[in-house]
């Protein structure tokens, strides 16, 4: 499994990674893997090697995780473009009239691919909604696969991810249970009617499921929801549990790191706001939890697993806007737009490392 080295912070160099800094330092300790496009094997020599960085006291910047290239890591046109993007929402005081989608159809804007092989987990009554289904995604049935796994956080990713795998050549696997978060725990976080015990018997089932696709790339979009049953370091070896589950021979896993939390409805907010739209953003001090960032970082160290930390791509040092360039970023408080995670496959592509298949 891939090998998590230490680095201490220096001096940075990457200016065009600066954005976010702040809000990054926040947790004591972040796994990085190329948040801004950075490649393992630049940072380390090693391919599939990932950096963690722990900020020095009073750090304010992004520390150097990856060595800079013309093709790879920062500065690079996908990592540039989004940092210019949520610099330039940091400023934005007026809704743009081509924000997109619209405010209007922001809550319908959280979707899952269509079409797709879907089977059937060995659960009775399961809505077929959580079911897992395949995508060739243009690619051979001989290709190798790359499955998403996780709850809602899993749906925010699905058609980026999707899109990604049709670019690299192949296939897509998706499951995911809104409300299920990943991480096992003796009372983990659910929603709504979902009980503990069914979250329970669907993550067994869902995570045998991925283990007989035999996937070559496994991604689990699942916050670790830090509550008052369980503490950071529990919820960390109980998340690094599931991750350790879905671990196999020359496969490759990451986590996908929080969206941090925006303290307003984006859209209901930039509607009442629509010439003040700062008035909907959050600090980052605000927006992410340290603790759970703490929990997520730890279990991918446990499991040897890459950690994608998001919040680069919607915060700056300063504020986490509602608006990106002229993206509506947030769906909701705590999920992207389709739209704008779509929009993200190309620093996501970087982010992982991952090439054509």
């Amino acid at each position: 499994m891939p090998k998590i080295r230490v680095l201490r912070s220096g001096a940075a160099s990457m200016k065009l990674c600066r954005a976010g800094s702040k809000a990054a330092v926040v947790a004591a300790l972040v796994i990085v893997v190329g948040a801004c496009g950075g490649n393992p094997q630049d940072a380390q020599g090693t391919q599939g090697t990932h950096a963690l960085v722990r900020p020095s006291s009073g750090a304010t910047a992004w520390q150097d995780f990856v060595q800079a290239s013309s093709t790879s890591g920062c500065p690079s046109p996908a990592c540039s473009d989004i940092l210019a993007q949520v610099q330039t929402g940091a400023t934005t005081r007026t809704v743009p009239s081509d924000l997109t989608p619209s405010l209007q159809d922001a809550a319908n804007d959280l979707l899952t691919p269509d079409g797709g092989n879907c089977s059937q987990l060995p659960m009775s009554g399961l809505d077929r909604a959580y079911q897992p289904c395949v995508f060739d995604a243009g690619a051979p049935p001989s290709a190798p696969m790359m499955i998403l796994i996780g709850n809602s956080r899993a749906v925010m990713w699905s058609r980026a991810l999707l899109a990604l795998a049709s670019q690299l050549g192949y296939r897509f696997g998706f499951v995911q249970h809104e409300g299920c978060s990943m991480p096992r725990v003796e009372h983990p976080t659910h929603t709504g009617s979902v009980s503990a015990a069914e979250c329970k018997e669907w993550e067994d089932s869902a995570v045998n499921w991925v283990n007989q696709q035999n996937p070559a790339v496994v991604l689990v979009a699942s916050g670790p929801d830090l509550s008052d049953q369980v503490s950071p370091a529990e919820l960390a070896s109980g998340y690094a549990a599931t991750l350790k589950e879905l671990q196999g021979p020359g496969r490759k896993l990451f986590v996908l790191g929080e969206v941090p939390r925006l303290s307003e409805d984006p859209p209901r907010c930039l509607a009442a706001h629509s010439s003040s739209a700062l008035k909907c953003a959050t600090p980052p001090s605000e927006a992410t939890s340290p603790d759970e960032l703490q929990a997520g970082v730890d279990a991918a160290r446990q499991s040897g697993a890459g950690y994608v930390n998001l919040t680069p791509w919607l915060c700056t040092s300063d504020v986490c806007p509602a608006i990106v360039g002229h993206y509506l970023a947030y769906r909701d408080q705590v999920h992207l737009t389709t739209t704008f995670a779509e929009a993200l496959v190309p620093v996501f592509q970087q982010a992982i490392n991952i090439g054509h298949a």
